[in-house]
Parts: structure tokens; C-alpha cells; sequence
């Protein structure tokens, strides 16, 4: 299984100098953003066979490596090299009705067709008396049943021959499956398997085993409506496989042997052999070509071969998925047990090797030994799946190496990388070697091979220094980077004091910029946004805060002039206060191991507006009304939750109720004594 519930928050041991990532935090939609990850990322699956990546990711990107390729409609927005699962599945087959997951569709389901044949076959038959054929018509289509509850039937039709009475029979029997009552219609359908009627003798042959499947998994079902396969009816599940057994050898091309094939899938499931299992679903995968069916079996196959670990299937996709799985974090496959399986892969060598590969850079943490089992063949005039994930392997592998060749071999892939997200892919692993070389302007430079959106607004905003963003507010091949860059630069410069710089940069402000909205990068899961950049904001004429502030502009000036200014200090901090650059996240890197995972190039430390206040209250040149000010704003900025919202170093109960105390005491009449009543 591959829901975030499996998630783990465990460090990569001996991380690959920077290329094996960390588990995603949080609980938004955000990926982690790095290509060779050890642990499952929900939002964060690529091109390259991970254990990082979904297994029904895994498994519909090796499957259309056999002929049937992956068809996405899919536009430069900037989003890629991620997606999620259902990101692909629903680009793949657009969104339709999804049966339950966990127990599978409804045994309603079959009433319409059901009703259709039994219509048909009565039509039929020979040797109904007369106007039998219309009461037994009429008696099944009045027949509306629904599975949630048991309901009135039909009622027995007046038939007198013995052909009327076995279709009659059928019917009662029927009723019985679809109202729940499955004792007595396994024993109304066993009655009829040696009927006179050749359809009501080969359809009750396959309702005995159909009826005991339905029983077996009723009995697993929980309240809220998912299966608990550990609670379900064993002894029904296996006559369900004797009975399904039974009607295949039969009626060996029967009107129901495609069925009574995918309940044996079932069947297998519930009596937990999960190697038949596999065989059985390795065979639908290999001739499924219609999309919809194929996501359908796909979604079988994560829910129920590799819920709680897949076993050794013996189809080599899935046994690769299954493997896959299991490198999670350093996971339990050992190398004996990965050569054990070398038979099951024969005509999928190079499948089989990058497992090899794949093994000795997430669980042994030996990246050398990827270059030996992967030769060098990046020049390619395009990949595969399999292809594509051994070269980026030996990426990973080099730049965990440190190898001054990484940057010229990822270049080398690019021309090839022409399947689905496989060149953002590559552009994200380019982006990342530069940055962690000392070589990020070259991600900017003309003519750069990083031409993904994101990637570049990425390194943007939490990694360049005051030179790039400078140049690429003026020069970047887009409005959004441009305005994205002015905006970084701009809210950096005002956290660092470089007021000079300030004034000068925010002449490059466009006239009439919008003061709606807020900026985010889109590392943090909302997805890549091309509308303008709010800066307006750092121009807006009217007046800053709740202390009768000059605009931005005139404050910013002022402290250019005399940076001491405790009335501008405070001005400044109310002007970052109202645009919520409190811990602001771009003055942080990602986590360790990601794209903007290095340090700042940006001189100096974030903004703290705690620090200010505590500055402020004890400057002997402050005023009073600022130092009544500073203490009144320090308190709530612990408001109201005990919390600290304005950054800076943390200070106990004890002090704030001393600068309560002291705004109380030292400043009784003024406005912010007066206002506040607690602290926090």
C-alpha cells in the first residue's frame, strides 16, 4: 500500500551527499523536492522508478514500457518533475466511478445484465407452457434489488412445467443473493445445476460459487464499509475457489468464464495467496490495453497484492514493484534474496540489474558499486522507463560521489529525455548539481538547460543572493520570474537593514503592480502560479500600522539616513507585521537533501520583529511612546496563543509579565497600557 498513513519521518542513513531525500512533513500536498528518494512522498513521484514514488506509479510506468506508452495531456505549467498518483491516474483515464477499494464492486451490479440474460434465455427456452414465458419476464423485471438491505422479490410466478418452475426456481434463488440470504440461495442455485435448461443449469453452476465469494467478504466488512480481510469467512472463500474451479473446467469458455476468472483473483486475496494472486494479476496486466481497465487493475493490485508487503510475485513488473517497495528506508530485501529472483527476470536483465543498482544506493548506501552495474549510456535518442531510471541511477550515484563528470552526463540526457515529466526530471537533478557546486547562476544564465518553471522560482527564493535575483528582475525570460525575483530581493533586502540597496531596487517596481494577494513559491504544494507577484505593496502611499506611520517609502528612507531610529525601527516592523513576514519561509532553506537545501547566498540573518521590540524598549534614546510601544507589541507577540509569531530568541512567561508589568508601571497613561489586559 502506498497511502501517506505508511509514511515515515526517518532520516536516510549516510544521505548521498545530497541526493537521497527526506521524508515530506506536514500534511499539505507538498512534495520533498528531490528525485532519488528512500522513502514514500505522496505528492512526489517522477519519471524514475523509485521506492520514493507510488507503487501504482511504479507499476503503470513499467507497464508502458511493453507497448502500450503512457498518453498525458500535459501542458508546461511549471508543476512537473512531480505529480501524485491521482495526478496521473486521471490523465491517464479521466475521472470516472470508481468502485470500492477495499471490497470491491457492489454484487449489485450484475442486476441490469443479469435481468437482460435471464429476459433472453426464457425467450429461449423450449418447452415452457404458454403464457409462462410472460409471467417469468414480467416477474424478473419487476425485480429491483438493492444490496444495502433485503427487500420484497418478486414472488414465485404461476408456472406449472418443470422448465417454468426451473427458471422460477432461478428466480427465488436470485432474489435470495441479491437480499443477503446466502445460505439459501447457494442452496437454490446447488439445486439447479443439473437443469433441464442449458443457461439455468450453467448460470447456477457459477451463482454457487459467486454467492459463497459474496459471503466470504460480507462477513469482512467492517461498519464503516471496508474490508477487514482477516475477519472474512475462510471456509466460504475456499468453495468459492473450489466452486469457480469447478465451472472453469466445465464450461472452460463459458458465458461466464471471464468472471469467474477475476473472482478467483478474489478468492485468492481472501485466502491470502498472494502468489496466485500476483500470477493471476501479472496475466491481466499483460493483455489489459484499454486505460480505464488498466488504472482499474492497477488499483487492484495495489490495494491487494501489496497491501502489507506483496510477497515474491513471480511476473517480473510486479516482483520489481514489490522490490521497489521494500527499499523503503533501507528496507529488508537482502542481496541473497534479490539473487534468488534473477530466474523470474529472464528477458528483463536490465530490469533486474537496475533492482541490483537500485539496492546498493538506497539500502547499502553504495553508490560506486551503481557505476559498476550501470554502464554510461546517457547519449540515447530516447529512453524507456527502464532506461531512463538506470542513467539517472548513476546520476544519483555520481553526484553522491561528488564526481566532476555529474554535470556533463546530466547534459548528455537531456536530448533523450523525451517521455512523459523524464526532462523535468532531468532539469531538477541539473538544477541541484549547480547548486550544490557553487554553480548556481548557471541554472540562469542564456541559454540554460533548467527551463521548468519551479525549479528555477525555487532557487529563487530561498537560495540566490542579492546579484542574481537583482539580474533576473530584470532579465528573466518570464514576468512571473521577474516579478517573483524583484519580490525576494525587495522583502530580503528590508529584513537585512540594506536600506540603500531598498531604495534603489524599488524603482524597478512596474507602475500600477497589484497590492492583492500574497506571494508563494510553489515548493510548498499549491502548485506553480503564474498571476502577478503583490508588489505593489512595497509602494503603496498610505500609512503603515496602528502608530501613525509614514508610507513604506518615507520609513525606509528615514532609516537609510539614521538606522538607530527607534520610531522607524518600529514603523518597519509594522510594515512587516501586516505582510506577514513573521518567520517568513523563504528566509529558510529546504530540508537537507533538496533543492534549495544549501545555505543562503543572502547576506545576513532573517527579520525578527521580537528582537526589534526588545531593542527599542531598551534604547536610552527611544522615546517613551515607542518604548511603551515596543513593550505592548513584544507581549502580543506571544498572543494569544503563548506562542512566539514574531521570530528572534525566545523568552519565558516570567519576562513577558515583566514587560506586562513594566508597560503597566512606567507607562500608565498611554494607549498600549491601556489596551492590553493580559499576557500570554
Amino acid at each position: 500500500m502506498s497511502w501517506g498513513r505508511r509514511a515515515r519521518f526517518v532520516a536516510v542513513a549516510g544521505a548521498l551527499a545530497g541526493a537521497i531525500a527526506f521524508a515530506c512533513a506536514g500534511g499539505n500536498d507538498a512534495p520533498t523536492w528531490s528525485l532519488a528518494k528512500a522513502e514514500y512522498d505522496r505528492y512526489g513521484n517522477s519519471a524514475v522508478l523509485v521506492p520514493g514514488n507510488d507503487t501504482r506509479t511504479n507499476l503503470l510506468l513499467l507497464l508502458a514500457d511493453g507497448g502500450q506508452p503512457l498518453t498525458l495531456s500535459q501542458t508546461d505549467d511549471g508543476q512537473a518533475p512531480f505529480f501524485s498518483w491521482a495526478d496521473l491516474r486521471d490523465g491517464v483515464s479521466p475521472p470516472g466511478e470508481y468502485a470500492n477499494e477495499s471490497a470491491g464492486p457492489s454484487r449489485c451490479q450484475s442486476n441490469t445484465q443479469g435481468t437482460e440474460d435471464f429476459v433472453a434465455a426464457v425467450r429461449g427456452a423450449k418447452g415452457l407452457a404458454p403464457g409462462e414465458a410472460t409471467a417469468l419476464i414480467a416477474a424478473r423485471q419487476a425485480f429491483t434489488p438493492h444490496c444495502a438491505e433485503k427487500i420484497a422479490g418478486p414472488g414465485f410466478p404461476p408456472v406449472r412445467s418443470v422448465m417454468g418452475r426451473e427458471f422460477a426456481a432461478y428466480l427465488d434463488a436470485a432474489e435470495n443473493f441479491y437480499g443477503g440470504d446466502f445460505d439459501a440461495a447457494t442452496h437454490g442455485f446447488a439445486s439447479l445445476t443439473s437443469a433441464t435448461d442449458p443457461w439455468v443449469r450453467e448460470t447456477a453452476t457459477y451463482m454457487v460459487p459467486r454467492t459463497a465469494i459474496n459471503k466470504a467478504v460480507i462477513a469482512g466488512i467492517d461498519e464503516y464499509g471496508w474490508m477487514e480481510p482477516d475477519k472474512v469467512d475462510g471456509a466460504a472463500a475456499r468453495a468459492a475457489g473450489a466452486g469457480f474451479r469447478s465451472y472453469l473446467q466445465t464450461y472452460p469458455r463459458g458465458r461466464y468464464a471471464e468472471s469467474a476468472r477475476g473472482l478467483m483473483r478474489r478468492v485468492h486475496w481472501l485466502s491470502g495467496d498472494k502468489a496466485a494472486l500476483g500470477q493471476e494479476l501479472g496475466f491481466l496486466l499483460g493483455r489489459t490495453a484499454d486505460p480505464d481497465e488498466r488504472i482499474e487493475v492497477i488499483q487492484e493490485t495495489d490495494n491487494r497484492l501489496f497491501e502489507g508487503g506483496a510477497g515474491t510475485p513471480s511476473d517480473p513488473l510486479l516482483l520489481a514493484v514489490a522490490d521497489l517497495q521494500r527499499m523503503r528506508i533501507g528496507g529488508p530485501i537482502s542481496q541473497a534474496e534479490l539473487e534468488r529472483q534473477r530466474p523470474f527476470f529472464a528477458g528483463h536483465e536490465a530490469l533486474f540489474d537496475y533492482l541490483r543498482a537500485a539496492r546498493a544506493l538506497f539500502v547499502r548506501n553504495a553508490p560506486r558499486d551503481v557505476l559498476q552495474i550501470i554502464p554510461d549510456r546517457a547519449k540515447q535518442p530516447r529512453f524507456s522507463t527502464v532506461q531512463f531510471s538506470r542513467q539517472m541511477l548513476r546520476g544519483f550515484a555520481l553526484a553522491a560521489l561528488k564526481d566532476r563528470n555529474t554535470r556533463g552526463f546530466l547534459l548528455d540526457l537531456l536530448p533523450g529525455a523525451k517521455g512523459m515529466y523524464q526532462r523535468d526530471a532531468v532539469e531538477l537533478a541539473l538544477a541541484m548539481n549547480d547548486e550544490r557546486t557553487g554553480n548556481l547562476a548557471s541554472v540562469f544564465a542564456p541559454g540554460s538547460a533548467v527551463r521548468n518553471a519551479s525549479v528555477r522560482e525555487i532557487l529563487l527564493s530561498r537560495t540566490a543572493g542579492p546579484d542574481l535575483l537583482r539580474r533576473q528582475a530584470t532579465t528573466a525570460p518570464t514576468i512571473r520570474e521577474k516579478q517573483a525575483a524583484l519580490y525576494v530581493l525587495l522583502a530580503k533586502e528590508l529584513g537585512r537593514g540594506m536600506y540603500a540597496d531598498w531604495l534603489r531596487d524599488v524603482q524597478r517596481v512596474p507602475a500600477g503592480a497589484t497590492t492583492e494577494g500574497y506571494y508563494q513559491a510553489p515548493e510548498l504544494g499549491a502548485g506553480y502560479d503564474a498571476t502577478a507577484v503583490p508588489l505593489g505593496m512595497f509602494v503603496r502611499p498610505a500609512s503603515l500600522g496602528e502608530y501613525g506611520c509614514a508610507p513604506l517609502i518615507q520609513t525606509v528612507g528615514a532609516l537609510a539616513q539614521r538606522p538607530s531610529s527607534s520610531r522607524d525601527r518600529l514603523c518597519l516592523a509594522e510594515f512587516m507585521r501586516e505582510q506577514g513576514f513573521d518567520w517568513w519561509e523563504y528566509d529558510r532553506p529546504l530540508e537537507p537533501g533538496s533543492l534549495a537545501g544549501t545555505k543562503s547566498l543572502f547576506p545576513g540573518q532573517p527579520y525578527s520583529r521580537l528582537e526589534v521590540y526588545k531593542a527599542v524598549m531598551n534604547d536610552p534614546a527611544a522615546s517613551a511612546d515607542d518604548k511603551a510601544f515596543a513593550l505592548y507589541r513584544a507581549v502580543r507577540c506571544y498572543a494569544p496563543s503563548g506562542s512566539n509569531s514574531c521570530g528572534g530568541t525566545e523568552v519565558s512567561v516570567a519576562t513577558r509579565k515583566a514587560w506586562h508589568d513594566r508597560l503597566k508601571a512606567s507607562y500608565p497613561q498611554s494607549t498600549w497600557a491601556k489596551s492590553l489586559r493580559y499576557y500570554w
